[in-house]
C-alpha cells in the first residue's frame, strides 16, 4: 500500500515538475522551414561543393572541386562535419591537373566513396574517378574508367552486391556524347560496361539500382524524344541490358538533373523546361509508375530562370526539388526550395542564402526532418566556398502546458490513483475490524461482588458457607 500511495505522488510531482515549463510544437507542413545555421568552408582560391550527405554519426560530408587545397588546378576535395556544420577533418585527393569530384556516398563499412572525373589520372583527356576512403577521409584505393576521349562521372550508388556503379556521359568524337555506365566489384575492379545513346548528344545525372537488380538511369537526350532536349529515363537488367527507355518533354529544352526511386516502384524526375514562347526557365518535377508511363508532371517558377539541380522524396510522400532562381526576388541567384505533396501540387517555397552570391546544388532531408543544402557562395573578387546551409521546421508560438494532452493525462492518472490507493486503504480496514470477535464492554456498577477467605485469600461466591480451597468456614 505504501508503494502505491508513493506512486501516486510521483505522478503528482512530476506533473507539477512539467508545468514549469513550455512546449513549442512543429508548425503545419504548409510552411517553408527556416535556417538554422549555416557554415562556408574554404581558402584563397575557389572551391564548390556538389554533392551532401548526411552521415551515420548525424554529421554531414561534403564533396566537390577545390584550388585552395591540394597539389593540382583543381583536386576532389571532402569535408567531413559535425552535426552543427563544424568542420572535423577534410582530405584532397588528385594530381597535377583537374580533378572534379561530383557526388558522394558512406559505404556500408562507414567510409565514403565519391565520384568523378580526373585529367590527371587515367588514359584519356578526362576519365571517370572513382575514390573509395575509410571513415577518416585516408585513401584505401582509387580507380579510372573510360573510353577514349572525354569521360565525365556524375553519380555513383554501392550495389546490392558490395560493389558499385557509376554513371555519366563518354566523348567519342565531337558529335557523339553518350551515356557511359561502370560496374565495379567492391574493390573498384571493373566487372561490365555499357553505353546507351544515339547520333547526338545523351548524357546521364542519377542512378539508382532498382528492387529487381537492375538499374535506372536519368538524363538528358538530344537523339530521342519530342524537343531539341528531353528527359530520359532508361531501365536495364541486372548486367546493364536494356530492358526499357522513355523520354518526356515538350518541343523545347527539358533537362533532367536529378532522379529517385519512390515509395511506390515509381520513380520522379526534376530538371528544368523552357518555353519556347517567353524563353523562361522553370522547374520541371515528372513522376512516373514502374514501368517509366508518365503519371503527371508540375512546373513552377515566376518570370526569368529557375534551374533545378537536386530532387529527394520526403518522409510523408511529397517531393522536394532544390536549385536556383533569379525570379522570387529579382537580385541575382538564390537557393530555391520547392516543396510539394505527393501529387507534386506546390505546398511551399522559399528562398535562402545570399541573394546574387549563392548556387545550390544538393539537397538532403535530415534525421530530424529538416534538410541540408551544399553549394558554394561567392564572395569578393568572385572566390568561392564550399557552403552548407541547415534548415528546420519551423516552430509555433510558445504553448502553456496545461494545453498538451500529455499534461492532463498525468494529472488524471494521478488523481485515479490516489482515489484508488485511499478506496484501497478504506475497505481493508473495514474488512479487518469485521473479521475480530465483538465483545460487549461490561457495563458499569455490573461487576460481581464476592467473598474473600480469611485463611487463604481466595475468592468466592457470596453464598458460600466455607471455602472450597482450604475448608475454612465464612460463617
Amino acid at each position: 500500500m505504501r508503494k502505491i500511495l508513493a506512486l501516486a505522488s510521483t505522478f503528482l510531482a512530476f506533473s507539477l515538475v512539467l508545468s514549469m515549463f513550455t512546449v513549442r510544437t512543429e508548425a503545419s507542413h504548409s510552411e517553408p522551414p527556416v535556417l538554422e545555421w549555416e557554415r562556408t568552408y574554404g581558402g584563397a582560391a575557389d572551391d564548390k561543393a556538389y554533392c551532401v550527405v548526411q552521415t551515420s554519426d548525424g554529421g554531414y560530408a561534403l564533396v566537390g572541386a577545390t584550388e585552395s587545397f591540394g597539389v593540382g588546378k583543381l583536386d576532389f576535395w571532402l569535408v567531413k562535419t559535425d552535426a552543427n556544420g563544424n568542420s572535423v577533418w577534410n582530405r584532397t585527393y588528385g594530381g597535377a591537373v583537374d580533378d572534379d569530384a561530383y557526388c558522394v556516398i558512406q559505404t556500408s563499412d562507414g567510409g565514403y566513396a565519391v565520384a568523378g572525373r580526373t585529367e590527371s589520372y587515367g588514359s584519356g583527356d578526362s576519365d571517370f574517378w572513382l575514390v573509395k576512403t575509410d571513415s577518416f577521409g585516408n585513401l584505401e584505393w582509387n580507380r579510372t574508367f573510360g573510353q577514349s576521349f572525354f569521360n565525365v562521372a556524375t553519380s555513383v550508388v554501392q550495389t546490392n552486391d558490395g560493389g558499385y556503379a557509376i554513371i555519366g556521359w563518354s566523348v567519342s568524337d565531337v558529335l557523339d556524347i553518350d551515356i557511359y555506365l561502370v560496374k565495379t566489384d567492391a574493390f573498384g575492379n571493373m566487372q561490365w560496361n555499357k553505353t546507351y545513346g544515339g547520333t547526338d548528344s545523351d548524357s546521364a545525372c542519377s542512378i539508382v539500382q532498382t528492387s529487381d537488380g537492375g538499374y535506372a538511369l536519368t538524363g538528358t537526350t538530344r537523339s530521342f524524344g519530342a524537343g531539341d532536349d528531353d528527359f530520359w529515363l532508361v531501365k536495364t537488367d541486372v548486367n546493364g541490358n536494356l530492358d526499357w527507355n522513355k523520354t518526356y518533354g515538350t518541343i523545347d529544352c527539358d533537362s533532367a538533373s536529378s532522379m529517385v526511386h519512390t515509395n511506390d516502384g515509381g520513380f520522379a524526375m526534376s530538371g528544368h523546361t523552357t518555353s519556347h514562347d517567353t524563353k523562361n526557365v522553370d522547374f520541371w518535377l515528372v513522376k512516373t509508375d514502374p514501368l517509366g508511363n508518365a503519371l503527371w508532371n508540375k512546373t513552377y517558377g515566376g518570370e526569368g530562370q529557375e534551374t533545378a539541380c537536386s530532387l529527394v522524396q520526403t518522409n510523408d510522400g511529397g517531393y522536394v526539388i532544390a536549385g536556383g532562381t533569379i525570379s522570387i526576388d529579382g537580385v541575382g541567384s538564390n537557393f530555391w526550395l520547392v516543396k510539394t505533396d505527393a501529387n507534386g501540387n506546390m505546398k511551399w517555397n522559399q528562398t535562402y542564402g545570399r541573394k546574387g552570391y549563392d548556387s545550390g546544388k544538393c539537397v538532403v532531408q535530415t534525421n530530424d526532418g529538416g534538410y541540408a543544402i551544399a553549394g558554394f557562395r561567392t564572395f569578393l573578387l568572385a572566390i568561392t566556398a564550399f557552403l552548407l546551409i541547415k534548415l528546420h521546421t519551423p516552430l509555433e508560438a510558445v504553448l502553456p502546458f496545461w494545453t498538451q494532452w500529455w499534461f492532463w493525462a498525468i494529472v488524471v492518472l494521478g488523481i485515479t490513483t490516489s482515489i484508488f490507493a485511499s478506496t484501497t486503504v478504506y475497505y481493508r480496514k473495514k474488512m479487518r475490524t469485521s473479521k475480530e470477535p465483538q465483545v460487549a464492554p461490561a457495563k458499569p456498577g455490573a461487576e460481581k461482588k464476592c467473598k474473600v477467605c480469611p485463611n487463604c485469600g481466595a475468592k468466592l461466591p457470596t453464598d458460600s458457607a466455607f471455602c472450597g480451597k482450604c475448608g475454612t468456614s465464612l460463617e
